[in-house]
């Protein structure tokens, strides 16, 4: 298992195959009313309270979930109890966060990569989606084991269950680098990338 704190209410963990085994969690039926999937949580969260010290254990809190093409999984633990966290999450969706209850992302969350040659290119577009208000959750990584390329890690919101074109307000990323799919390479990237910003990386990148 692997954790990253990202701030005091929110963390980033990453669970392998095996994992999720062990904590006898299926990517296919994920889902916060079924009860093994409730405890799994539980147990979870109790290891990293012991790890981390961050206790979400009896907190109010929201948990975004993607699944890898590999077998694992990252979680994205956010706790509630401020009030800026909590007042994204209600615009996120007015009914996933119930409390007491641990609530999964709603499905039209959607995680992008876009892989650029260059780090103007990757500016040039993070100031585009600066200015045209993009306010998701985003990171950007360095990536070069291959050949140098910069990632940037974008959510997006898809109101149907299933993979919708990309809108019109951020089709124009595609003359700047191209899409990557998450699912195949998201569970790696810290293990194979520098990440030079776990949040709001568009603004970060904006003001370069």
């Amino acid at each position: 298992m692997e954790l990253i704190l990202i701030n005091e209410s929110k963390l980033k963990i990453m669970l392998s195959s095996a994992e999720m085994k062990e904590f006898n969690l299926d990517n296919d039926t994920v889902d916060y009313v079924n009860a093994e999937t409730r405890l799994a949580i539980h147990n979870i969260l109790k290891q990293v309270k012991s790890k981390t010290g961050f206790d979400a254990t009896n907190e109010r809190i929201f948990i975004q979930f993607y699944t890898s093409k590999i077998g694992g999984c990252e979680m994205y633990v956010t706790k509630l109890n401020l009030e800026k966290e909590a007042v994204h999450m209600q615009q996120l969706s007015d009914s996933t966060v119930k409390t007491g209850e641990y609530s999964l992302s709603p499905l039209f969350i959607r995680r992008i990569v876009y892989s650029f040659s260059e780090l103007s290119l990757l500016i040039d577009v993070c100031r585009r989606l600066q200015l045209s208000g993009y306010s998701d959750h985003s990171e950007v990584y360095c990536q070069t084991e291959d050949k140098k390329e910069y990632l940037l890690v974008l959510d997006t919101k898809n109101e149907n269950n299933y993979r919708a074109d990309i809108s019109d307000g951020m089709a124009f990323i595609n003359e700047y680098g191209a899409e990557k799919d998450y699912k195949t390479m998201g569970i790696g990237l810290c293990e194979h990338s520098r990440c030079l910003a776990r949040e709001n990386a568009v603004h970060i990148f904006s003001m370069l």
